[in-house]
Parts: structure tokens; sequence; C-alpha cells
């Protein structure tokens, strides 16, 4: 689900401070796909959706429409909404598309919300105070494939269910009938946002008194267990707010400098005391109020989970240190490498759209993993390997602000170049890399496996355990694998295929009655999960994208962990 920086603007618009033009809105006829193996992929992807969410509250409506989508290929679906009634649009893409974007729409084109996370499961929601038409955008941001758009409708409490089911950071807008709203309904609809997230409100809203232009300093006493969120709202559509937080010496904590009708910043501070807001107002006049809110700090997951407004640059890269020493940690967990100390290096700057290189030398016999993460404002990163000879680009894994890529070295040592790519967000990128033998399951003929499964291991869902070490997959003549597997009574099972990174695989699941309960497409890796109260016997079904050719030598990997549903939906 992109950046915090980008979800800051959802939440904005949500309340009415940005107006974006959006797509031509005429509704796209749904296309059709292109192949059966597809049409399975979606089916059993919907049909984990449906009995994910399966509750009194929630319903499943209809599948808004389902197709292929080519690079940064849209389709639009016009949905409307009753008084009192809330919607979840949700959806899914096959293995192929990396990264999925969804919108809401109003008839005029401003933008309501968005979800724009780099996963490939948008979800966008809604609730309606009149009726109302909205329209709902997907666009392919990364890769191309298959897509399945998903509509559930219910009442507030199911927006809750749906956010869980899915993981990430939803988009929500949960009041406006469309337009500029009234000053407190824009109030309404960002504390019903934030509170979904874990903030409450703290203290009195305080008025501000502006005189046209002009600024005014009001005290906020904080502690270092919470964080906040502060937000001023301006009643004249002319208005252009920037707000800021100021420390003892007057040094900013936090901003929002956008110039909008509202403004919003959030922080969590590393001591007790009184800090100041500063409020100004660039044009405009009327009145402007000032609400407050704070949540525990270790619930909402610290300063790296928040996403509204900028903060100053102390702790970003601790943050990206704790990420990245997350996924060594697991490293030493699997017994793939030895407790040691990644290499930093000093973070790199970078602008949206900007690519540096790190060249890293990989001795032989060894492995090297790097990890390359950024502050919460910079987004997406991406990480790619690049080898002159022979020519090779190995896309890293994604999983939020965090890329990691592996790559082993044969009987020789091996050059290979980092590549580091901003692709929405401007700031600090840091890049870490940690050298280390060969695990003893790696086999010279299958070191491209072995990177990828690597990098798989470092990137699991936390509260996952590799249950074994990697084994080596057999293909039969037609391309077919297949693995049994036990999932233990209350617990969840997750089994993945590493391959050579230029490899397609199809991963389907089935229950012990041969019933289809998921189907995953990657290429280099792929993974499915399931997770239940009842132990059950689960078939693995494992097929390569050219049977008969020439394969690279693959590896199973199995992963066990307790009840519940670790990580968001992959």
């Amino acid at each position: 689900m992109r950046a915090r920086a980008a979800i800051a603007l959802a939440l904005s618009t949500a309340v009415g401070c940005h107006r974006q033009a959006g797509p031509t809105l005429p509704v796209a006829a749904p296309t059709t796909t292109a192949g059966g193996g597809s049409d399975e992929v979606l089916r059993a992807r919907v049909d984990e959706l449906r009995a994910s969410v399966a509750t009194g509250s929630v319903r499943f409506e209809r599948v808004l429409s389902r197709g292929f989508l080519a690079p940064h290929g849209q389709v639009t679906s016009a949905i409307d909404v009753a008084a009192g009634e809330c919607v979840s649009v949700v959806a899914v893409g096959s293995g192929a598309i990396r990264d999925l974007d969804a919108h809401f729409y109003d008839p005029s084109g401003d933008l309501v919300v968005e979800d724009v996370e780099p996963d490939a499961h948008p979800t966008v929601q809604l609730c309606a105070t009149a009726p109302r038409r909205i329209y709902h955008a997907l666009e392919a941001f990364d890769g191309q494939g298959a897509y399945a758009v998903v509509l559930f409708k219910s009442d507030r409490a199911g927006l809750e269910i749906v956010s869980r089911a899915m993981g990430g950071h939803p988009g929500a807008s949960t009041g406006a009938a469309g337009g500029d709203a009234a000053l407190e309904r824009r109030v309404t609809s960002f504390r019903d946002g934030i509170a979904r997230r874990g903030f409450q409100g703290y203290g009195d809203p305080r008025p501000v008194e502006l005189e046209g232009a002009g600024g005014v300093l009001l005290p906020l006493q904080v502690s270092p267990d919470r964080c906040f969120t502060v937000a001023a709202f301006a009643d004249d559509e002319a208005s252009s707010l920037s707000l800021r937080v100021l420390d003892g010496d007057l040094d900013e904590v936090a901003s929002d400098l956008q110039g909008g009708r509202d403004a919003a910043l959030q922080f969590c501070p590393g001591a007790e005391g009184p800090l100041s807001v500063r409020v100004e107002r660039r044009s405009g006049r009327g009145a402007v109020v000032l609400h407050a809110f704070s949540a525990d700090a270790a619930s909402v997951g610290g300063e790296g989970a928040l996403w509204l407004g900028v903060r100053r640059g102390v702790g970003d890269q601790q943050t990206v240190r704790e990420m990245s020493a997350a996924v060594e940690a697991r490293l030493v967990a699997a017994q793939v490498v030895s407790p040691q100390a990644g290499a930093p290096v000093a973070p790199i700057p970078l602008l949206p759209g900007e690519v540096r290189s790190q060249a890293v030398a990989v001795p032989a016999g060894h492995c090297v993993m790097a990890i390359a993460g950024g502050a919460p404002r910079v987004g997406r990163v991406r990480l790619e390997a690049v080898e002159q000879s022979p020519p090779r680009v190995t896309d890293g894994l994604q999983r939020g602000t965090i890329a990691a890529v592996a790559r082993c070295a044969p009987a020789s040592a091996m050059a290979t170049s980092l590549r580091v790519i901003a692709e929405r967000g401007a700031g600090a990128v840091e890049l870490r890399t940690s050298t280390f033998a060969a695990p003893a399951w790696s086999r010279p003929t299958a070191l491209a496996s072995t990177a990828s499964a690597l990098t798989m291991i470092g990137l699991a869902d936390a509260g996952l355990r590799l249950a074994e070490p990697p084994r080596a997959v057999s293909w039969s003549a037609g391309g077919l694998a297949t693995l049994s597997v036990d999932r233990g009574a209350g617990r969840c099972a997750r089994v993945g295929v590493a391959a050579d990174g230029d490899e397609a695989i199809t991963l389907t699941l089935r229950d012990g009655n041969g019933a289809v309960v998921a189907v995953e497409e990657g290429v280099g890796t792929a993974a499915v999960r399931r997770c239940g109260a009842a132990a059950e016997r689960l078939g693995v079904e494992a097929r390569r994208a050219t049977p008969g050719g020439a394969a690279s030598e693959a590896l199973w990997l199995r992963w066990e962990s307790d009840g519940g549903a670790p990580g968001a939906p992959r």
C-alpha cells in the first residue's frame, strides 16, 4: 500500500484540502483476460478475499471489473452509494503486477481518496451521508497483467474489518457528500480517518485568531510515550495555511508547508515538555480552528509509521537501520548467516526518479545481501543488482519502504553494481550490505535460486519462521512440481519457490479436499499461505512458464507460524 506522504495527500484531500484533477471519467468497459491461467488466479484470489471478510456487517456486492492492464494502463468504474452506506473497493492483481494504485473521484473530477502504497492490492473506502456517485480509477503503476476489482458494502464498522484483512493503510473517506464541505464536516471526516489509525482527540479544539495574513504561536505539552497529530482547518476556500511544531529553541520538529486550505502534521517527541505550534495564513480570511490528537507510540509503530507532514531528519536513518537489522535478524534466525553487523553506507540523497549506483565485490563462494530504505517521505525505493558479464539485471523484492536483493558468486569473485532508485518521494536513502559464506544448502549450479531464497527469507512476514532448510524442486517434463505440507491446528503455513530471477512461476495451493484456495504468480519468486483453526494437509503445485526448456534449479521454502495472519496480504 507507497509512501506515507501519498497517504497524507489522500487523507488531506478527503477533508477538502487539495483539489486535484482526475482522469477522464467515461467508464471503461471491462476487458477480458487472455488465457485460463489468469482467470483461475483471479477467481482464487477473489474467493479468498470474500472468505477473509465474511461477516454479517460486510457483504460482497459484485466484481466491478476484471481484465488485463498494460503498464500505466487505467480502468474506471462508476459506483452509486446510498445515504448512510459504506463501500470498500479492493483491487487484486496477478504476480506480474507489482504495484497497483486506486483512486475515488467525484463526478467533477476531484480526487476524494486514494491508496497509492507500493503493493498490488489497493483498497479505497468511503461512507456517504447523502446519495452520491463516485468513480473508482485503477492504474497499473509497476508491471502488467490480469486484475480484478471487487466491491463490498457495509456499515462503518465493516470498514475496519476489510482494512484489517487487507493490511497496509487503505485510503478512507468517512463523511463528505461531495464538493467542499462545511468546516465542521471536514474536521469530523479527518478525525474519523485518523481514529482508525489509533489517534484520539488531545485537548479541546482551539480557535485561531488570524486577521488576514499572519501567524500565531500556541503551546502544546507532549510526552515521549505518545505520538501526536496536529491539524489546522480554515473556513475560507481561499485560505492558504502552513503549520509548524517548534521546540524550545524554536527549531522545527515537524511541518506541513504545502499551503492548502487545511494543514496537518505528525511527530513522536523524544522527551517530555512544552512545544509550540505555529499556524500561519498566507492568504484568505475567516475562521481557523486547530485540533490536536495523540496515540500510544508503541501501538502506532513509532515515527516510522507516520504519514502526515514532514519531520526533521533526526531518527529517520535510525528507523531504516532498525528495519534493515530486522531483515538480517531473519537470516540469522534461519541459520543462514552468523550474527554480524551490516556495512552501512552514508545516506544517499535522492530526488524523485533519481538513480544512484554503488559498486560491490562478491567474494568467491560468498553471497551479498543488500538492503535499501528511506525515510517515510521517500516512499517506494527500488533496488537492482546489475552485472556486466554476462549482462544481467536482478530486481529486488519490496517490503514497504524497504527493498532487498541478494547475489551469490561461484568459484570466482563477481562484481555487481547496486542501483538505488527513488520512485516517488525525495530524501535520504540508506544502503546496507552484508557479506557471508554461501549457505550450506546452496549448490554451485543454483546460485541464482539461492539469492532469490535469501531475499525471500529476509523479507518474510513477521511471525513466520523457516520450518526447514530450503530444498531442491524436482520438475517434471511438463514443468510441474508438487509438495505436500501438514499445517498444524491454529497455525499458518507459507510455501514459496525461489528460482532464477528471470523465470516466471505460478503456485497453486489446494486444501485437503483438493479445492484451490490460493494462486500466486511471480517472476523468480512466488509464495502462497493459509491459516486455520483445524489441522489439514495442503497440496502445493508449482508450474514453470516454459516447460521443456532449460530450467534453473529452484528451491522450495516452507515457513510456519502460530495462529493469526502475519503481515499484510502479498
